[in-house]
């Protein structure tokens, strides 16, 4: 944990809501309980198609973008970056470890959501050291996308529709020879893996597109950058149904048409969060705003904390036992909600969400925040 200043950048306002306010609601959607009448929330579809669960990690990797663009603005620390990504793909590797609840060294996943955290970073400094223009970022994420079409149509022009599936794509012919099939995702059964060679080059468009956005926020005045920003975030949603009339949306290959999309939608959320709490000079928000905003910065600034922890908390609920008894935390907890909840699947969410907030609001208070 480090202690945060007292003073926070007036530029990284915008980003600390944005990035709270998909935390906050993801903590409350994740711990969901399962039921069909919210397949659609908490569940990823099944190949193509879009569930409100598969928005939120490429969100997060485009805000991770924009805050890139804020916090290199005056250069990249080399040994830093070098020391956080080696930090992160071995925290991912133990992650991967707690979260499948296996332990065995044989079959323990390589590939992951932190390994691909920490590859993307590196991989969008490298190119934005060349490419460090915000419209040299996102011609960089167009190329990649453009790229990437070729790629997925070429590959499967012999299968059904010409489109990649389940049984024939590219993860799953690269990634099981790079890693070995024992050590990706469920051992390589599945047929892909969501994060992957290819996922983590196609995702690496939505940094860059995010990127773009934060350099927009860096380098514009207010009313300026909140246009840019409109413009963009709507001509990547326009674009969707273009790409995807070529490939569909499938987040499990994270497809140019899942890009366009969620980057549209992150650059839209930044554009709101900069249109209501960016102020010039650290000049202060009306009661009410500022009342939002420290709720929600709260989650923006333990975003790491709150993102992952949320699964290692999962894990564990439904695995250790409680002391002196047979059933897990989850068990207990969920046996005791239905007991008198009408809606026990959303109340349990909302205790496992109080109980989130009641850490962040805490930590924030004491200026702690979890940095890697």
């Amino acid at each position: 944990m480090s202690s945060g200043r007292k003073k926070i950048n007036p530029r990284i306002r915008t980003l600390d809501f944005a990035r709270g306010f998909l935390v906050a609601v993801t903590a409350f959607m994740t711990h969901i309980l399962a039921a069909p009448q919210f397949a659609t929330w908490n569940t990823h579809a099944d190949w193509y198609g879009l569930t409100v669960a598969d928005l939120a990690f490429p969100i997060f990797i485009s805000l991770f973008g924009a805050s890139m663009a804020i916090a290199y603005r005056k250069g990249v620390k080399k040994l830093r970056l070098l020391r956080r990504t080696i930090l992160l793909i071995l925290i991912g590797l133990a992650f991967n470890a707690i979260v499948n609840w296996s332990f065995d060294l044989a079959t323990l996943r390589f590939t992951g959501i932190l390994q691909l955290y920490a590859v993307l970073g590196v991989l969008v400094v490298l190119i934005t050291r060349v490419a460090g223009k915000w419209y040299q970022a996102l011609g960089c994420a167009a190329l990649i996308m453009i790229i990437y079409s070729g790629l997925l149509l070429l590959t499967s022009a012999s299968y059904p529709q010409g489109l990649p599936q389940p049984s024939h794509n590219l993860s799953g012919i690269i990634d099981p020879l790079l890693f070995g099939p024992e050590h990706i995702y469920r051992q390589g059964q599945a047929g892909y893996d969501p994060e992957g060679v290819f996922t983590i080059i196609s995702a690496a468009a939505n940094v860059l597109c995010g990127y773009a956005a934060g350099k927009l926020i860096l380098e514009r005045k207010k009313a300026a950058a909140v246009f840019y920003l409109l413009i963009l975030g709507a001509g990547l949603v326009l674009l969707t149904p273009l790409l995807a009339h070529y490939i569909p949306i499938a987040k499990k290959i994270w497809t140019p048409a899942f890009v366009s999309l969620t980057a549209g939608l992150t650059i839209l959320l930044l554009a709101l969060s900069h249109l209501v709490f960016h102020t010039a000079d650290q000049k202060p928000l009306p009661k009410i705003l500022a009342g939002i905003f420290w709720f929600f910065e709260a989650f923006g600034r333990n975003a790491f904390l709150v993102f992952f922890g949320k699964f290692v908390l999962i894990a564990l609920m439904r695995h250790a036992t409680v002391p002196l008894h047979t059933e897990t935390y989850h068990e207990v907890l969920s046996r005791w909600v239905f007991s008198w909840s009408p809606q026990p699947h959303l109340t349990y969410a909302f205790i496992m969400f109080a109980l989130w907030t009641a850490l962040t609001l805490f930590l924030h208070k004491k200026k702690k925040y979890l940095k890697i």
